[in-house]
């Protein structure tokens, strides 16, 4: 009930995760949507043309309060001031807050022209009436130095007060100039005004240039990413069909084609290695965690570390067998057959072993047979854990080489091992070992396969369905066998990794495991 409880959670929070994430993509979606049509559709000349439109009305009108003018470019600066302290992560939205900020500065240069234009404009009205009112104070000093210069004789040196005159009649002239040249300015400001774009521009541009070189290369990198992505649309096109296609293609040729030619060619040369063997084989105990063997005189038990000792008679005698067969060491000690515990008794006893399920959290059972006299057992010695042998004829093992036949090749399996009788065999297996009689034929899962009685003929056939074998479940050919005799298979076969995401993950176990079914273990 906990673990139906543990899963549930863990589907909902999965679930529960994957909403989050599909809520967090759909509110971010219309902002990196925005936020990439603000900068497709930027333009800095446009810009300050757009600002200057707008801001041209304000400087046409004389009548502008100066107050104002300088309340709104206050406004804009502080508005700037925000834009800059916005905090942005994402490379788009820094480049979308930089061009608002340039906006900004646009806007604040166009108002402080206005303000200045309309500052002179205000200042030119009071010059105007200020010129009116020096025109007649100039008039009359230029008559009274006009008389003044009259009535001066050659001879008589110029008063100081006729010296101050002339100087001060230059200097209003000066100032009337002046005055004349700022009026005629205000005269003709409103009517001739612009907004001096150039100006701005270069202003703006040099504060911002950094920015402006990542917008450039933000473009850049984006028109020809984009061209670089339809120049090789179709050909990646093709190639994804291609990834799609061709293991589809490969199987389906496979399953149709080439299984079914297999399948004849293999039966009609099928393997079948002690023609003359009886195929007699006897079940001596169901499949347990423990199993009692019984020990005759002059017979020994040898059993792997995967098994462990829970009774003996207490005569009995015990020694270390480092290698099942020292004609085979590769083949010991990639089974498992080594560093064996040896047991043997003067006397008759009972021998108790268990499978060590507590250390490798595994699921093993074992399972004892007997193999008698005259008949031989082909299997692979990854599942055996133990023998009861006599000690005057210990078993005799034998290897076989296959290379010229084509079920062989086609398994993958060049090499098999067979062990002879008379012996007892102690086999483990996850679940247990089940095994089933040959009748007219018989085909098996090759996963599952651990031996079979050395008479039968042994070939490959199909497997069961296209979508079994196209998902992966099984493979393309399944053992067969023929005959009058057994076979043996695990009742629970172990997960094997299969496919390119296990092989890519697990490399070294993949190897190790057709390298070890290639030589029969």
């Amino acid at each position: 009930m906990s673990k139906t409880i543990l899963k549930a959670i863990g589907w909902l929070g999965r679930k529960f995760g994957l909403l989050l994430l599909l809520i967090i993509a759909l509110l971010l979606a219309p902002s990196v949507k925005d936020a990439w049509q603000v900068l497709e559709n930027f333009q800095p000349e446009a810009i300050i043309i757009d600002v200057a439109n707008q801001t041209q009305e304000t400087a046409q009108d004389k009548n502008s309060s100066v107050q104002v003018i300088i309340d709104r470019l206050a406004k804009k600066k502080a508005e700037r001031v925000q834009l800059a302290q916005t905090q942005c992560i994402l490379p788009t939205c820094t480049l979308v807050k930089e061009s608002n900020i340039y906006r900004a500065d646009v806007e604040i240069e166009a108002i402080a022209q206005i303000l200045s234009y309309v500052e002179a404009v205000t200042r030119g009205a009071q010059i105007c009436q200020e010129h009116l009112q020096n025109q007649s104070t100039i008039n009359s000093l230029r008559q009274s130095v006009h008389d003044l210069n009259d009535a001066q004789k050659w001879w008589m040196p110029t008063s100081q007060a006729h010296k101050d005159s002339i100087t001060k009649l230059k200097q209003l002239e000066a100032r009337q100039t002046e005055l004349w040249n700022s009026c005629l300015r205000y005269r003709t400001a409103a009517s001739t005004f612009q907004v001096n774009q150039h100006t701005i521009k270069s202003t703006v541009d040099a504060k911002h240039a950094q920015f402006l070189t990542k917008l450039k290369e933000f473009n850049e990198s984006k028109e020809q990413t984009l061209g670089q992505a339809l120049t090789v649309l179709p050909s990646a096109i093709l190639l994804l069909l291609g990834i799609i296609l061709t293991p589809i293609g490969f199987k389906t040729f496979a399953y149709y084609a080439l299984a079914p030619l297999a399948t004849l060619m293999t039966r009609k040369f099928a393997i079948r290695l002690q023609p003359s063997a009886s195929g007699e084989l006897m079940v001596l105990s169901p499949n347990n965690f423990l199993q009692r063997i019984e020990l005759n005189e002059a017979e020994e038990l040898l059993f792997s570390p995967a098994l462990l000792l829970r009774s003996a008679p207490d005569n009995a005698h015990k020694s270390t067998k480092y290698l099942i067969d020292w004609s085979m060491p590769l083949t010991s000690i990639a089974s498992g057959m080594c560093f064996l515990t040896r047991i043997s008794s003067d006397t008759k006893g009972i021998v108790t072993v268990g499978c060590d399920n507590v250390s490798n959290g595994s699921g093993l059972k074992i399972r004892v047979l007997d193999v008698p006299d005259n008949s031989s057992l082909v299997l692979q010695p990854r599942c055996l854990a133990g023998i009861v042998q006599n000690t005057n004829r210990p078993i005799r093992i034998t290897r076989h080489w296959r290379l010229g036949s084509l079920s062989s090749w086609l398994t993958f399996q060049l090499r098999y091992v067979v062990f002879h009788g008379p012996a007892k065999l102690v086999l483990k297996g996850n679940n247990g070992i089940k095994v089933d009689p040959s009748n007219a034929g018989t085909t098996l899962n090759q996963v599952a396969t651990l031996g079979f009685t050395a008479n039968l003929d042994y070939s490959v056939s199909r497997c069961g369905t296209f979508y079994s074998y196209y998902n992966g479940k099984d493979a393309l050919l399944d053992d067969r066998f023929s005959g009058s005799g057994f076979y043996l298979h695990e009742v629970s076969p172990g997960s094997r990794l299969n496919g390119p995401w296990g092989i890519m993950a697990h490399p070294f176990e993949i190897i190790w495991e057709v390298l070890t079914k290639a030589v029969g273990v």
